[in-house]
């Protein structure tokens, strides 16, 4: 089908006609990906420029328009675009009006202005300006008001849709108005300008973006005269948005409000406003002022001799017109936009600094002893290949010159052997090429050599904290110094084998040849005496000292009941 696509611009009308004829059921296929070949043939063929293309869309056009509005239901999401596109060349190659077609066709064409797809969105922007000249086209005895104000109440009836067909009406109507500007009646515009107010007052997000948008427009293309006798009816309008919405919505107000004030000043705006929006208007005021004053002063700085400019410096300057597409394009994507601008302001000083350049990536080349053997990428274990940090560059002679080289010692398992004390001096070697023994790097050999011998016997390997302890360390005393205080300093409890640390309470009254508690001299009585601890009243921690307190209460019990069996044999006995 791609040979096709590229082949239909040079074939003739017979052979046209065969494969139009292939093309026609195609179109309707549940395939998305032939729907979409086949519409693309059909899009060549419409759109071809040869004589005999050409006679043969004169010839068919009427079938074309069925063969469309008949595959609309089975249009996919894919085939959009392309189908556009088609519906594009047979408008243009109408000769006649033929409203039942354009009425059928026009609330596809509105909804695809919300598409996804920006070159489906374009597209249907596209058809709607040239549906507009094509009515002008086929009238040429009727004044183009007339035809244009025709054609703006056919695609008003989309406005008694669902809440996405009133927002996609809305956005082809701030098209149609800003490519026909310059005819369109007062009267048109103003019954547009009531139904977006009415609209203003709607709940839905989708219809309230929508009709920003085309409030946006009319202060791009009426003047000054014309856009005063509306702007207080817009003002009350955008201020009855509810507090939910006005808050999602607020940088498509903010930037109507920008506009208000460069074409109306800040009085005449501030005083319309409502409370809630005048400390918004005197801050974009305030910005204004700021940016005249950094333009004049940077026009200063540039041209100093210059004096006769500095008032003209001080003179706001026009803004530069803005395209249609910039300005519905900023109506979807202006809330996104101040979302990320309101969280790169809570970042604080970290925001303002640039986006870090993303970490690069080293492939290590070579591998099984070639180095210049090449990289198999279907090879599972390629991923341990990708570096984070740049590998050394080493040489592969076996001399081994290019690689890292450093004085210190290795183990086999890759173990650097480091001396304490710093770089020593080699000692001079005897006669006979023996040196003395009994010098740092003697012992340190030494001690190289056994773990070697150890390494080569299989055996355990010694920790790193047994190389690192010197026997000197060891008949040191040990530290002096006493935990004591709190926090960091607070003493801390030593494990019980040890046979070290905090004893448990009452244990100095535990006899060593009898069971029970004896009685010492100088001290209380041997009772059940528990220290009070603040941390006892920690919610979290309740658990443990209500288990102690249990476990004390159960031995008193039955320390109780043993003391009262004990009572009663020395009575009996007595007796």
């Amino acid at each position: 089908m791609d040979l096709a696509i590229a082949m239909i611009p040079y074939l003739d009308q017979e052979h046209v006609e065969k494969a139009y004829r292939l093309v026609q059921p195609l179109i309707q296929s549940k395939d998305h990906t032939i729907q979409k070949k086949a519409y693309r043939i059909l899009e060549e063929i419409c759109e071809g420029t040869s004589e005999s293309i050409r006679q043969f869309i004169q010839g068919r056009i009427g079938e074309l328009q069925e063969v469309l509005v008949k595959s609309l239901s089975s249009s996919s999401p894919s085939s959009k675009a392309p189908r556009l596109r088609c519906l594009l060349f047979v408008i243009k190659g109408q000769e006649e009006e033929n409203t039942d077609f354009l009425l059928t066709v026009l609330p596809e064409i509105l909804l695809c202005t919300k598409e996804v797809n920006s070159k489906a969105r374009a597209m249907a922007f596209g058809i709607l300006v040239e549906i507009g000249h094509s009515m002008v086209r086929w009238s040429p005895e009727q004044d183009k008001q007339i035809c244009v104000g025709r054609y703006v109440e056919m695609l008003t009836a989309g406005l008694a849709g669902s809440p996405h067909m009133i927002s996609a009406t809305i956005l082809g109507l701030s098209r149609v108005i800003y490519e026909f500007k310059a005819v369109i009646s007062g009267g048109y515009l103003e019954q547009l300008i009531d139904g977006v107010c009415t609209l203003l007052k709607s709940t839905a997000r989708e219809v309230l973006r929508s009709a920003l948008a085309f409030v946006k427009v009319l202060t791009q293309i009426l003047d000054q005269a014309d856009l005063a006798q509306h702007v207080q009816k817009l003002i009350q309008s955008i201020s009855g948005i509810g507090e939910v919405n006005r808050r999602a919505l607020r940088q498509p107000i903010k930037s109507i409000y920008s506009r208000l004030l460069r074409k109306y000043g800040y009085e005449m705006i501030y005083k319309l406003v409502p409370e809630y929006h005048k400390k918004m208007v005197s801050n974009m005021k305030k910005q204004q002022e700021r940016t005249k004053r950094r333009r004049a002063v940077k026009d200063a700085l540039d041209n100093p001799e210059d004096d006769d400019d500095e008032e003209a410096a001080l003179v706001p300057s026009k803004p530069k017109p803005e395209t249609i597409e910039e300005l519905l394009q900023d109506s979807e994507s202006e809330s996104d936009d101040e979302d990320a601008k309101v969280k790169g302001q809570k970042g604080g000083a970290k925001a303002k600094r640039p986006i870090a350049k993303r970490g690069k990536a080293w492939l290590k080349e070579g591998g099984g002893g070639d180095a210049a053997e090449p990289l198999d990428f279907l090879d599972p274990s390629i991923s341990k290949r990708v570096l984070a940090t740049k590998p050394e560059a080493t040489s592969s002679k076996p001399d081994g010159k290019g690689l890292v080289k450093h004085n210190f010692k290795t183990m086999p398992d890759g173990r650097l052997f480091i001396s304490e004390g710093g770089e020593e001096e080699e000692q001079p070697q005897q006669r006979g090429g023996k040196r003395k023994r009994g010098g740092p790097a003697d012992e340190l050999e030494q001690m190289m050599d056994e773990e070697l011998a150890q390494f080569k016997k299989g055996g355990q390997k010694r920790k790193s904290e047994d190389l690192s302890i010197s026997d000197d360390e060891e008949d040191q005393s040990p530290m002096k110094y006493q935990a004591g205080g709190s926090g960091i300093h607070r003493p801390i409890a030593v494990a019980k084998h040890s046979g070290k640390g905090n004893k448990a309470p009452g244990s100095e009254y535990k006899s060593k040849k009898a069971k029970g508690d004896m009685k010492k001299k100088g001290k209380p009585d041997p009772y059940t005496y528990v220290p009070l601890n603040r941390q006892q009243l920690n919610k979290r921690k309740s658990k443990k000292p209500a288990g102690q307190w249990q476990n004390l209460i159960t031995a008193a019990k039955k320390g109780a009941v043993k003391g009262k069996k004990g009572n009663n044999k020395r009575h009996k006995k007595r007796k």
